[in-house]
């Protein structure tokens, strides 16, 4: 316990080598944590270079929060701070990911419809896809972006934090949406696959 103090106190006095000697004797505490954590994002996993190089930072991070009169072991008090930022990270990346794969550039001649069978002698397709283009090209940016997003099943809180502004705008503005789509008559012929 002492060796360890004196290791991060050389390393608040910025010296370098102390931090090489604190990441060695912790080396086998960080993988244990990579292990623990679920890196999986759908198909793809997150790389363990890029967690134990984030668990670098954090063990560097506890070493210089650190206060030793504190009555806590530098190790437990490291493993909570290393394990804390690599929860967040990852939650982050899904977050990352996520957003990647829900592009709203949506082209409307690229969507996936299909017109109800009820409708369909009437109301062919290319007039519904006619008719979803125009809807889509009369709304305004943040228009779109809010009906996309609560399509590919984003919260209104994740909507507003997205775009910046409130809730209660988001819901408001979800509302004249709904009657917008329903005056257009497109909720009536589209049905999901």
């Amino acid at each position: 316990m002492n060796n360890i103090n004196t290791i991060i106190q050389r390393l608040k006095e910025g010296d370098k080598d102390a931090f090489e000697k604190l990441l060695s004797v912790h080396h086998n505490m960080i993988y244990k944590i990579i292990n623990s954590i679920d890196r999986s994002l759908g198909d793809y996993i997150i790389d363990e270079n890029d967690l134990y190089q984030e668990a670098s930072l954090a063990l560097y991070e506890a070493a210089e929060s650190f206060e030793p009169d504190r009555e806590v072991k530098f190790s437990t008090y490291a493993y909570v701070h290393i394990k804390n930022n690599l929860l967040n990270y990852v939650k982050k990346y899904r977050r990352r990911y996520r957003d990647d794969i829900y592009s709203f550039d949506v082209n409307p001649r690229s969507m996936d419809f299909q017109v109800a069978d009820s409708t369909r002698n009437s109301y062919n397709e290319n007039q519904f896809r006619e008719e979803l283009e125009k809807f889509l090209g009369n709304l305004n940016e943040e228009d779109r972006m809010i009906l996309l997003m609560r399509g590919s099943d984003y919260s209104y809180k994740e909507i507003a934090e997205k775009l910046n502004t409130s809730t209660k705008r988001v819901d408001n503005k979800l509302r004249v949406l709904k009657q917008r789509l329903k005056k257009s008559r497109i909720l009536e012929y589209l049905t999901c696959r």
